[in-house]
């Protein structure tokens, strides 16, 4: 069997509205991103700067706000997804049920990630995948080599949905 080529998959976590410069998971000390590759932090800017060095076909990007509790950034989404039709977007918000992501699923061009850090279930993931099959993604989260979830999750891959990644 041939192996499958992998995909590089760009990254933009949003806090206050701004791109922000992530580092080693501390959150609380994260700035706004400067970068040539935009002339400000706005995400929709980091995206184009992105897609000029390479016509990635997926990008990544966290609310690091609504991860943390705060009210969400997920109104840039129509702006990133009218700027770059096609772009598949993985959008995580740090919701753990379908609730959390009714907006996000009106968007075609967003796949909705959950992550482990919120405490997701295996028994929640598989309802969420036998709702939304393909469409959603599961974020194994780890802190250093602490995995930050349950460890049912983490332990019961049958629950998983097709598309996983590791943090």
């Amino acid at each position: 069997m041939k192996p499958k080529p992998f995909e590089i998959i760009p990254v933009i976590d949003v806090r206050h509205g701004v791109a922000v410069r992530a580092v080693a998971g501390d959150r609380a000390n994260y700035q706004p991103l400067e970068t040539p590759l935009a002339a400000s932090p706005d995400p929709v800017a980091v995206a184009l700067g992105y897609r000029r060095l390479h016509p990635f076909p997926t990008l990544y990007v966290a609310d690091l706000d609504a991860i943390e509790g705060r009210s969400g950034n997920g109104e840039f989404l129509a702006n990133l997804g009218a700027e770059l039709p096609g772009l598949n977007i993985w959008f995580d918000n740090g919701s753990a049920e379908a609730a959390g992501i009714r907006q996000q699923l009106e968007n075609t061009q967003v796949s909705p990630v959950f992550g482990s850090e919120s405490n997701l279930g295996a028994s929640e993931m598989q309802n969420l995948v036998e709702r939304f099959g393909g469409r959603i993604i599961l974020s194994l989260d780890f802190q250093g080599d602490a995995f930050s979830g349950t460890r049912k999750l983490l332990a019961d891959a049958t629950c998983w949905p097709s598309r996983v990644i590791v943090m």
